[in-house]
């Protein structure tokens, strides 16, 4: 394998992107050298402007969104402007999976911490940044020009699926790895709270302490707490590493240790109250420490403020079985194949999925009590019986998520409708961006941005991406924005005069077509006397007070009564960047749960039934009733900063919490 350090590869990169576009454009008939030179210098320049940018922050002041790139705000260049947002939309959609994968080991490689996937140098919207200027070239004028776009699509989706492929290999095989999207050991939220995310376990260390022995054969954090504690019982004139004492004798202690472990295993009381400490001095170091730290783990499990109350004498009850496992099996806790390791990460993964607020009037709960119970009152030393036990656990687990998943089966249709709500939103909010690139008097951006979006919006879910409205609703913002612009000379007066009437009746109807009400619409419009008065002698709007538009309404949440229990959550468009994603939010599958508090009041524990990857689309639902909701990722971020959803982790629920036990010695 060829060895290559970071200028090399990123030279490589470039070299490949510039190819594969002049590849592309030359099988779509484009053969004049000074056009292929054009668009292999913009990719050049596109590719060095956006590898130079360190993050999202960055970008978005640098306004370096291809839907800004790509973008002239000149009426004869709105087709083409247009043209390539759809473009540049298509190609990712195309190439969702491939990039995904590329932009994350391209945020290793420019040591980016936070990026968005359109910052990606090779991705479709540096295409089309590129095409722009090639499209752009005195050579390339003539009808060809519009139709360049579309006809092209299906050649540079192509391509560019090759070339993803051949790139994210070539950083595979030079050790560049996916950008983690978790959080690293030293920005973990405290344990429980909405904050958590999956651990990120690399030979864990302890607040940030150097890597401790995990010991003989445990790793990770639960390793990691197991060494803490051992260090600290010789550090503070505790037994410690001390000689082994006769075989024989060592034989018997654990034979008895075992006997009164079974004997506080039946007494329900007192198996919860068992202080494992008690047996320090009876137990080699080694066995006595491993106790210490899965008993500090458990207890951190079940002070956790997500677990179902009812659930709680449940696994305090399974505290002393596992006790014993780990004196017999001392290994156990080591080995993901062990049946008590298995049945213990089935237990604590189940109980972590149910919702706090049931009881035991829930079949899983009463259940899971009834089958535990036998579990305890018939366990002694087998280890075997775990398989059993495991065995009830995975039953119970898939009939707590059968109604889940025969649920979500019947609102797909109904998530996909959504989804294409939320494109038309998001293209929307492209396509404002686009037009409000540079030098934009505020009054008329903040016109577009709040109130021209909708309408945008709504033309496109509607009428579609090719409909003659979707044209003129561009056209119209775009002409609004030459409006406002101070005209010095006559001609430039006379033709804004002219061109008044028919545009603010444009913008009536693109008003009247999102609902707003007559007396809010004419008060909207009569500010614009202001405005063209002012561009008509040559004025600027500094002095000028804005409309006064209100801010969006708050998310609204409809049902649908064929589906009794399901909550829509729609917002109104708007063109403001989507807000970066907390860790935990960007990392979320089907089959993740959450606890989400939606704007009606209602919520619940629920699970990731499907999601919609470039469309930024939830649908969860709810193993218990007929709760269940779909909604747009941006709306998730936001509920997740206020403190109202959080994921709730059912793998490597004792790593966790022996992280947390860790932090807490």
């Amino acid at each position: 394998m060829e060895t290559l350090n970071k200028p090399a590869i990123l030279r490589r990169c470039r070299e490949r992107f510039a190819d594969t576009l002049l590849k592309a454009a030359t099988s779509q008939g484009i053969r004049l050298p000074e056009l292929l030179q054009a668009l292999s210098d913009a990719a050049g320049a596109t590719f060095d402007e956006l590898s130079g940018i360190r993050n999202r922050r960055e970008f978005e002041a640098k306004r370096s969104l291809t839907a800004s790139r790509i973008s002239l705000v000149h009426p004869e260049d709105m087709d083409l402007t247009v043209a390539l947002i759809n473009l540049s939309q298509k190609l990712t959609d195309r190439a969702e999976r491939s990039l995904s994968s590329l932009h994350l080991r391209f945020m290793t490689l420019l040591e980016q911490d936070d990026a968005d996937v359109a910052q990606l140098p090779i991705g479709p919207d540096a295409v089309c940044a590129a095409l722009r200027e090639m499209l752009d070239h005195d050579a390339m004028r003539g009808p060809g020009r519009l139709s360049f776009p579309a006809q092209a699509e299906t050649a540079l989706s192509n391509s560019l699926a090759e070339l993803y492929v051949e790139l994210d290999k070539l950083l595979e095989d030079a050790g560049v790895e996916q950008k983690s999207l978790l959080r690293t050991a030293g920005e973990r939220a405290p344990f429980g709270g909405p904050g958590l995310e999956r651990a990120a376990y690399n030979g864990s260390t302890v607040d940030g302490a150097a890597p401790l022995d995990a010991g003989p054969g445990i790793p990770g954090p639960l390793g990691a707490l197991r060494s803490a504690l051992w260090s600290r019982s010789a550090s503070t004139g505790g037994d410690g590493p001390r000689a082994g004492i006769d075989p024989t004798l060592a034989s018997a202690i654990a034979d008895r240790v075992l006997g009164w472990l079974t004997e506080k295993q039946r007494d329900a009381t007192a198996a919860g109250a068992l202080n494992v400490g008690e047996l320090n001095l009876l137990l080699p170091p080694a066995s006595a420490v491993s106790l210490d730290a899965l008993g500090r783990a458990f207890d951190v499990v079940l002070a956790d403020a997500r677990l179902c109350p009812a659930l709680r004498p449940v696994l305090a009850s399974l505290r002393v079985p596992l006790f014993k496992a780990a004196l017999i099996a001392p290994g156990f806790l080591a080995d993901a194949t062990h049946p008590a390791r298995q049945c213990l990460d089935a237990l604590l993964g189940l109980a972590m999925s149910i919702d706090p607020r049931e009881t035991e009037s829930y079949a899983i709960v009463r259940s899971l009590r009834e089958q535990s119970a036998d579990f305890v009152a018939h366990f002694d030393r087998d280890l075997t019986a775990f398989e059993g036990f495991r065995g009830q656990l995975d039953a119970l687990a898939a009939q707590h998520m059968a109604t889940a998943v025969s649920r979500a089966t019947a609102l797909i249709p109904l998530a996909e409708r959504e989804v294409r709500r939320e494109q038309a939103r998001r293209r929307a909010a492209q396509a404002v961006r686009a037009l409000t690139v540079g030098d934009v008097p505020e009054p008329v951006r903040d016109f577009l941005e709040q109130l021209w979006v909708r309408v945008l919006a709504t033309v496109l879910q509607t009428q579609g991406e090719k409909s003659p409205q979707w044209m003129q609703g561009l056209a119209t913002a775009d002409r609004l924005i030459w409006s406002m612009q101070p005209k010095t000379e006559p001609a430039a007066r006379a033709e804004l005069v002219a061109a008044l009437p028919p545009l603010l009746e444009q913008l009536r109807q693109g008003l009247t077509l999102i609902g707003m009400p007559e007396a809010m619409r004419e008060q909207v419009l009569n500010r614009f006397v202001a405005f063209h008065s002012a561009a008509l002698r040559g004025r600027g709007m500094e002095d000028i007070a804005g409309f006064g538009i209100p801010r969006l309404a708050p998310p609204r949440v409809d049902t649908v009564t064929e589906h009794p229990g399901l909550r829509l959550v729609r917002l109104q468009p708007d063109a403001e960047a989507e807000p970066r994603a907390p860790d935990w939010i960007a990392a979320l599958k089907v089959g993740d749960w959450l606890d989400i508090k939606l704007p009606d009041g209602s919520g619940a524990r629920t699970r990731v039934a499907w999601l919609a990857g470039q469309a930024r689309t939830l649908l969860v639902t709810h193993p218990h009733g007929d709760f269940a909701a779909i909604f747009p990722l941006r709306w998730l971020i936001t509920q997740a900063q206020r403190g109202d959803a959080a994921g709730v982790p059912t793998s490597q629920v004792l790593e966790q919490a022996a992280a947390e036990a860790a932090r807490r010695l």
